[in-house]
């Protein structure tokens, strides 16, 4: 109500007791402008009526104007009608003839369209000297965009056949309230040479593939996921993405009793991607409407999935230790709420769990935690009552088991040619589609990928001339959610380095790649220093460059640090950045409070940690060997892991790690370079 711009409120019960009837300026019989919450008024006695006692004058003395909406769509048409209203505000039976005139936008007769800048425009309908106006709020940018069926329920997904045809409309509003859209005045856009989406939201489904599907209005966007499939097969090999949790809405969107359930985008606390779903529950005596110590979550619409294809649903599950029991809710098409166990929660940490699906039709229509039940049907309640769980990346499976086998990418430098040339290809979903597959040049989006042959081709610039180093990367994500790359380096050549101390270190093609990115500076007297430990501020500046925040949307960030007014000026905004992101933590010193301590060291095992969260997960791992393995904190085990089976970072020849030691300038150079 406050956004709505109200500034104080009377409650009249607040439930379906209250209604209100109203007459119109422009009409002379009252009707009910709110629906009780039970669908009709109550037998109640008490009334509240305002009432006027005015005769009819029949001298015209306004015009009582108004819009058909309000608030519309920047670029939308309103329908504009003008009524007769006497001295008295008596509406009149007399038509009158009269002129309609409009701030901005154009007025054909009655019909106003709304300028695409945006504004608040007055239309004036007059007749002599009397006259009456009304406000149509067109808005630029909407707060809020939705994807929507032909039936007008929201999408968070969309699965097609090829040669099918599917009608889907947007709507907007501002601020919680509805905008009154054209299609017209949204712009639909398709990515994954999966089809084609036209003006009006028509999506043609053409080949086999992934992609989505986004329609934006204003600053407004908003992505859905498509799948499309060969008619009458299984798609990708036999795998459905159920719910990747990388969206703003997951198909769990609902309410729930005692369970709370929201995105999470924690790196910490992510499995796959870079989005999971937070699950805080509470048991009580009273429970849910299963029954006792229950709670659950029920999703506002159910999720289907194809029996006749699909066998088994797989799911990540990030365990709490409390010996509950996490069940799906799903209707079999008899009844519905049911609930099906996934696993019981003796575990911490990620667990991949494997859920058969028990007949010829499964809806998912939500969640459910519970105290566990003995034999002899009484209920075991333990001291963990209360927990937080988290969920990844469900799929299902034709095979019944689930793919954890990452693409494999080939890839090499064709120095004839002057081209790098690249396969992918995947166990399961085979040649994957082209929204699956990125290929980067020095970090930027470059060169092309053939979804029909699953080749990579890169045209090099410049053969035979001098240039700086290059490196050509190529990252594929089956539907799996597993995730493989490789890249290719080319050495620079004919080229002078950057700075005046690095002409014989090991990493001084690193520290000259992160130079030409802008991505790390030297000292004022041309130096480098790449052997000096690198500080907490100086690595936050470089990972902030790296990822290419934009420093403009941190400004209002207030840091929680004790020691905030220690951090340089120009590391401010890389830490908060980084801070909002979940990338730096910061510590807890002697006397309970937090801090950053810019100016410290870094050791390895940090910088691995904060390196890694940057990363979408999925990448495979690797059992470290390490001598020292066992003196890698747990908070950095699963980062080293990741980016050791990836090669972004190694240890010492002696076989060591050294998780405790110092991380100098140099090797952050060459950890960044690798991430590229």
């Amino acid at each position: 109500m406050i956004e709505l711009g109200c500034v104080a409120a009377i409650g009249l019960d607040g439930g379906g007791s209250t209604t209100i009837t109203v007459t119109q300026p422009d009409d002379t019989t009252a009707a009910t402008i709110n629906r009780p919450s039970d669908g009709s008024e109550r037998a109640v006695a008490n009334h509240l009526f305002l009432v006027a006692t005015n005769e009819p004058t029949g001298e015209l003395g306004h015009f009582y104007v108004q819009a058909d909406n309000a608030y519309v769509l920047a670029g939308s048409k309103v329908e504009i009608s003008a009524a007769a209203v006497d001295t008295n505000y008596i509406p009149m039976d007399e038509d009158y003839d009269y002129d309609l005139e409009a701030s901005d936008g154009e007025l054909d007769g009655n019909i106003l369209t709304t300028p695409k800048r945006g504004g608040e425009i007055t239309v004036t309908a007059s007749s002599g000297r009397r006259e009456g106006s009304t406000t149509v709020y067109a808005i630029e940018d909407p707060t809020d965009v939705v994807i929507r069926d032909s039936s007008g329920t929201a999408l968070t997904t969309l699965n097609a056949a090829t040669g099918t045809t599917t009608q889907l409309a947007a709507t907007a509003a501002y601020n919680h309230i509805s905008l009154k859209a054209d299609p017209e005045a949204f712009t639909w856009e398709v990515t994954g040479d999966i089809g084609t989406v036209d003006e009006h939201g028509l999506f043609t489904a053409a080949a086999p593939g992934t992609g989505t599907i986004t329609v934006s209005a204003g600053r407004a966007r908003v992505s859905i996921p498509v799948t499309v499939s060969s008619s009458g097969t299984v798609s990708a090999g036999g795998v459905m993405e159920v719910e990747s949790f990388e969206g703003s809405t997951t198909i769990f969107r609902g309410s729930g009793s005692n369970m709370d359930f929201s995105l999470n985008h924690s790196a910490d606390t992510v499995r796959m991607g870079s989005g999971s779903a937070k699950v805080d529950y509470t048991l009580t005596e009273t429970g849910a409407s299963q029954g006792a110590y229950t709670a659950e979550w029920r999703a506002s619409k159910s999720t289907g999935i194809d029996c006749s294809t699909y066998t088994a649903l797989h799911l990540w599950v990030y365990g709490d230790g409390s010996g509950n029991i996490l069940s799906l809710l799903y209707n079999d098409g008899a009844a519905g709420y049911q609930s099906l166990q996934v696993t019981p929660l003796d575990f911490t940490g990620w667990k991949q769990v494997t859920v058969t699906l028990p007949g010829a039709h499964f809806e998912i229509q939500g969640l459910q935690v519970s105290a566990t039940t003995a034999a002899d049907g009484t209920v075991s309640v333990g001291d963990k009552l209360s927990g937080t769980i988290y969920i990844d990346h469900i799929t299902a499976t034709a095979s019944g088991t689930p793919d954890n086998a990452a693409p494999v990418v080939s890839a090499s430098l064709d120095n004839s040619l002057w081209q790098v040339t690249a396969s992918v290809a995947d166990a399961v979903d085979g040649i994957l589609p082209a929204g699956s597959v990125t290929v980067t040049y020095n970090g930027a989006p470059y060169g092309s990928y053939d979804p029909a042959t699953g080749l990579v081709t890169v045209a090099l610039p410049g053969p035979g001339e001098s240039h700086e180093a290059m490196r050509i990367t190529i990252t594929a994500r089956d539907l799996s959610g597993n995730i493989g790359r490789a890249s290719v380096d080319v050495e620079p050549y004919g080229v002078d380095h950057k700075f005046t101390d690095i002409n014989d270190y090991w990493a001084a093609t690193y520290v000259d790649f992160l130079y030409n990115a802008n991505i790390t500076t030297g000292y004022a007297d041309g130096t480098f220093r790449p052997n000096d430990n690198i500080s907490r501020q100086q690595f936050a500046v470089m990972l902030y460059r790296y990822l290419g925040l934009d420093g403009t949307q941190y400004e209002s960030v207030t840091l929680p640090f004790a020691d905030n007014a220690s951090i340089g000026d120009y590391a401010l905004t890389a830490v908060k950045a980084l801070y909002t992101e979940g990338i730096i933590n910061g510590s807890t010193g002697s006397d309970g409070r937090l801090y950053f301590n810019p100016g410290g060291s870094l050791t390895r095992a940090q910088a691995a940690a904060m390196i890694g969260r940057t990363q979408e997960k999925g990448y495979a791992i690797v059992d470290l060997t390490f001598s020292d393995t066992a003196s890698i904190p747990a908070y950095a085990t699963y980062y080293i892991q990741t980016m050791a089976a990836q090669g972004v970072i190694s240890g010492y020849a002696d076989g060591t790690f050294q998780p405790g030691a110092n991380i100098t300038r140099g090797q952050m150079a060459k950890i960044l370079y690798n991430l590229m």
